[in-house]
């Protein structure tokens, strides 16, 4: 294997115009004319010279309401009572976690479970509504339809209140990150050893539907799905695989090399096959689409 080129291909798209669609606390007011002016709860009044709202006194008047509102809020004595904001775990960059100092095949303190703001329960939840960052490759429906396949199968259960979204989420942040698994315990504040159990109950069914996939004029073809620069850069995992100098991974992660490649071939044929055809397919036709996302 050669080593990973270090310019990586980038393209951008223009990004979209919302010019019909106005954005209010989450609530979206449309309009085909766009001059149409749009008046929303919690909205300052529009200037309009016809209609006479939003004067400009009309406008002043109401500074001065804020500036009255905000020296009171300043001077009100505080509540014993405070309601807490719930601050979700961080995803750190891997250099950034203290877990990667350790430079062991073997897990540290395997048994330890690695404290955060929430539970790995929570911050999954969170991850799958989209209020925190989740995988960076694939999207949050294509993760409810491949964990669909993996329970319909029977290859992934809930187990000691680890959820089957959660044990999926275990698997893809590693192979994205290519971190150690005490990092992807802290992130989701478990032990090294749940992590280590949920990332081989998960890889053992992916690699049962690599079996059930077809890949596309197998040969180049199947190398192209893996080390092209488009999809090698998305798994940061195979640049652990592919340093001759740093053998210890191998022996790290709950899965051989071999295997590792032909599971990170069926994601990315998943995922192009699910984008093209909008639904889950182990045939057909397949979206090249490591070229159109950045990374």
């Amino acid at each position: 294997m050669t080593a990973p080129e270090e310019h990586l291909e980038q393209s951008a798209e223009d990004p979209e115009e919302d010019g019909d669609c106005v954005y209010n606390n989450g609530k979206v007011a449309c309009s085909n004319d766009r001059n149409d002016s749009y008046l929303m709860s919690g909205a300052l009044p529009i200037p309009s010279p016809a209609t006479g709202i939003g004067s400009e006194k009309e406008v002043e008047d109401l500074d001065d309401l804020k500036e009255e509102g905000a020296n009171a809020a300043r001077h009100k004595p505080r509540s014993d009572s405070v309601v807490r904001k719930v601050q979700f775990n961080d995803i750190p960059m891997v250099e950034d976690s203290d877990e990667e100092i350790c430079n062991a095949a073997a897990l540290y303190q395997p048994d330890r479970q690695r404290r955060q703001y929430c539970s790995g329960t929570l911050t999954t939840r969170e991850i799958m509504r989209g209020l925190v960052p989740g995988p960076r490759y694939i999207k949050i429906h294509e993760i409810r339809e491949l964990e669909g396949w993996l329970a319909d199968n029977d290859y992934v259960r809930k187990s000691r209140g680890i959820g089957r979204t959660e044990k999926i989420l275990h698997l893809l942040f590693t192979l994205q990150e290519g971190c150690r698994l005490e990092t992807t315990a802290e992130w989701f504040a478990r032990s090294p050893r749940e992590i280590f159990d949920s990332c081989a109950e998960v890889f053992a069914g992916l690699h049962q539907m690599h079996s059930d996939t077809v890949v596309p004029r197998p040969g180049d073809e199947r190398n192209y799905w893996v080390f092209h620069r488009r999809y090698r850069s998305k798994w940061n995992v195979l640049r652990r695989y592919m340093d001759s100098n740093n053998a210890i991974w191998r022996t790290h992660y709950p899965w051989a090399a071999l295997d590792l490649l032909e599971v990170l071939l069926t994601l990315n044929l998943f995922i192009g096959r699910y984008r093209l055809q909008g639904t889950l397919r182990f045939h057909g036709r397949v979206l090249d689409w490591g070229k159109y996302v950045l990374g």
